[in-house]
């Protein structure tokens, strides 16, 4: 399970006592921009795999960005995928074609550009500008903490929730 941790104004405490996050982005951003001290994270992590409104945040982002080619339920049969030269990804496989471990960073280096993919845009993918932020969240991944956009983390969350 992918472990995020988000830059937080409350501290270990106040967090571990909260009994949800709200599912409204602004608030999630507020409740979850914290410096980041080692307990903090873990509370933090632990609420963020178990924050249902977090994935919901990524299939929202999904559906405006990805689903024309990867689909609706991910499983790369989009209405651009026909149009397309190469195969669209079916993004429901991606643990079980990994050893069963869902791969995090390397979801994360072709969201973020870092790993080419021809048809999500050249040089960097067609929406890496709207994943710009001053208020990154860390992804614990198999290639150590990542920065990324809160999107990004939303959106990795639901992908690795529809492995099948």
């Amino acid at each position: 399970m992918t472990h995020i941790a988000r830059r937080c104004s409350k501290s270990a405490s106040e967090v571990a006592r909260m009994p949800s996050l709200p599912c409204d982005p602004t608030l999630l951003s507020k409740a979850c921009s914290f410096g980041l001290l080692a307990a903090a994270v873990a509370v933090t992590a632990a609420m963020m795999v178990a924050t249902p409104c977090a994935a919901e945040t990524g299939k929202a982002f999904f559906q405006t960005n990805c689903a024309s080619c990867h689909g609706d339920h991910a499983r790369g049969d989009g209405k651009m995928a026909a149009l397309l030269d190469t195969e669209v990804a079916d993004l429901t496989k991606l643990a079980r074609t990994n050893g069963g471990t869902f791969p995090t960073a390397r979801v994360i280096r072709r969201i973020d550009g870092s790993e080419l993919v021809e048809s999500h845009g050249k040089p960097k993918p067609i929406w890496t500008k709207r994943l710009r932020t001053n208020s990154p969240t860390l992804v614990s991944t198999d290639m150590g903490e990542l920065e990324v956009a809160p999107a990004v983390a939303d959106l990795i969350l639901w992908l690795e929730s529809i492995q099948r």
